[in-house]
């Protein structure tokens, strides 16, 4: 794999920090929400599914009060061995007539946001997940289940912040990729978040 961290276009159009968070507030007006199927595990939530009218799974914070912490074992891949379990969140916007939106899953996944509280993704999680292009997460996201990534062909660029004195998960996660990845890398301290 080829990581690049430098604002070398390589014929493509190369947005400043500032554009970047413009285009994801141009995008997300018309974002229809993700809802997460979810384990309660002991003092954390465990997302096992996502399902959307979008291409884009912005998983939240929080859950009946507790912290989202990992991310379980193909959660977002189309070759799960068994359905998956647990308790649907509410959707906030409905994109259909009283219709349940589609499992989030495979090649219908473009877009993933994690929030801080993501420490874990499980094993398989994004496989083959040949479609997803873009990957926003926190350095806390560090603990990498085997084959979390594999087949991810399309992955074009990540996001990361990180957090401090917290080791970062690129390094593992970059280890599965076989692409050139463009990488936004932004450091949080007290509170703020600077681009570097």
């Amino acid at each position: 794999f080829q990581l690049s961290f430098s604002l070398e276009t390589k014929g493509k159009k190369c947005y400043t920090k500032f554009e970047n968070q413009a285009r994801w507030m141009t995008e997300m007006e018309e974002f229809q929400g993700t809802q997460c199927l979810y384990q309660i595990e002991k003092g954390y939530i465990k997302i096992t599914a996502c399902r959307s009218f979008d291409n884009i799974a912005v998983i939240p914070a929080e859950i009946a009060g507790l912290p989202v912490a990992e991310i379980g074992p193909y959660a977002f891949s189309s070759e799960r061995r068994e359905p998956p379990q647990g308790t649907w969140t509410a959707l906030d916007r409905v994109g259909g007539e009283g219709q349940e939106p589609p499992l989030l899953e495979g090649l219908r996944l473009k877009e993933v946001r994690l929030p801080a509280t993501v420490r874990k993704i499980g094993p398989y999680a994004f496989y083959n997940c040949e479609n997803w292009e873009r990957f926003y997460f926190y350095s806390s996201t560090n603990d990498i289940g085997a084959g979390a990534f594999t087949g991810c062909k399309g992955v074009n660029y990540m996001n990361v912040t990180v957090l401090p004195e917290v080791r970062s998960g690129l390094k593992d996660i970059l280890f599965e990729m076989r692409q050139e990845i463009s990488v936004d890398y932004y450091m949080e301290r007290n509170g703020e978040t600077s681009y570097t």
